[in-house]
């Protein structure tokens, strides 16, 4: 396969030819990253919008910076709130054990380690649009942080 060799662009000029644009390299993910102008969403990105910040909590256990307090001080949106919610759960229990390791007996690492299977369900499950489930330490996280409630409105996201 040959191409046809390109004219040279003239030195005035910014790189396009004229008649040329360039092609738009935005992809629907990428889409829900984009500010709109009025501020409208769409479902499809607020969704999309929903879920990567979900997946961002859980991944604060890997991190060690809990991004997930940003959506539990805002708590604009119900499922990202309980999402946030189970991560904060799985972030305690992680650093807690980490924490008995090196005070008490370091058998306590191998049951840290085990402890990585709760953000990884909850990183599964956030990816499909779904609530963080048992193993995703989901309803455990809903009892224990009770008192953070999402508003009325995105409340009903979560009902089922």
């Amino acid at each position: 396969m040959t191409s046809t060799p390109r004219e040279p662009t003239p030195p005035d000029t910014d790189g396009w030819l004229e008649g040329e644009e360039p092609a738009a390299v935005v992809v629907p993910s990428m889409r829900a990253l984009i500010r709109r102008p009025d501020g409208r969403i769409s479902p499809g990105e607020r969704a999309a919008r929903s879920s990567a910040m979900a997946i961002l909590c859980h991944l604060s256990v890997f991190f060690g910076f809990p991004i997930f307090l940003f959506p539990m001080v805002m708590r604009d949106d119900a499922f990202v709130l309980h999402h946030a919610k189970a991560s904060a759960l799985a972030f305690v229990l992680f650093y807690g054990l980490l924490l008995a390791g090196f005070v008490w007996h370091a058998g306590f690492f191998w049951v840290m380690l085990a402890a990585y299977i709760f953000p990884l369900v909850g990183i599964w499950r956030a990816s499909r649009g779904e609530r963080a489930g048992v193993l995703g330490l989901g309803h455990q996280g809903e009892g224990v942080f009770f008192l953070l409630q999402a508003s009325p409105r995105d409340a009903k996201l979560l009902e089922e």
